[in-house]
């Protein structure tokens, strides 16, 4: 036999190896892994125009702007998790009505995740917000449905104990 006859051939292990590679995208991107709300110690705050405001990475937060207490830190106040919250809604048309950082156009459905932690009076308490592409889908906890519809024409989910989590 002539060897300039001879093809040759990829090892078997580029095929195993190309293999592995195509199956761990496939699966790292069919199954995201379960998220939950953060933990309150990992959780920055800062004085920003007369608010205080908190911070997560994409967790956002603030006291209510103009209200007596705007400028007070809860991270400290011994506040605990009491719900989150996966929900959506319509941005609305009326001027001034959402926030006024919005950039969606009026009509336009947003999902958002909403964590609560609240501890003694009626001022101690925090939420933090975080704007998803999608309305996530729960996983571990027992999720209940709140009882009205939102805007989107869905109705929110939540779950009130720390071992919820979602996808």
């Amino acid at each position: 036999m002539n060897p300039s006859t001879f093809k040759k051939q990829p090892s078997l292990s580029l095929f195993c190896l190309s293999g592995f590679i195509s199956l761990a995208a496939l699966l790292g991107t069919t199954y995201a892994s379960a998220e939950s709300c953060p933990d309150l110690s990992q959780v920055n705050g800062s004085l920003d125009n007369g608010t205080y405001k908190y911070q997560f990475g994409n967790w956002k937060g603030s006291n209510q702007p103009g209200a007596p207490d705007a400028e007070k830190s809860y991270l400290n106040a011994g506040l605990h998790f009491d719900r989150v919250t996966l929900a959506q809604r319509v941005i609305s048309s009326t001027e001034g009505s959402e926030d006024p950082n919005e950039t969606e156009s009026p009509g336009t459905t947003v999902a958002y995740i909403r964590c609560d932690y609240v501890g003694a009076g009626d001022d101690a308490r925090i939420r933090l917000v975080k704007r998803v592409g999608e309305l996530p889908k729960p996983d571990a906890g027992t999720w209940e449905n709140e009882t009205t519809t939102n805007t989107a024409g869905t109705i929110n989910k939540y779950c009130t104990h720390t071992s919820c989590s979602f996808k």
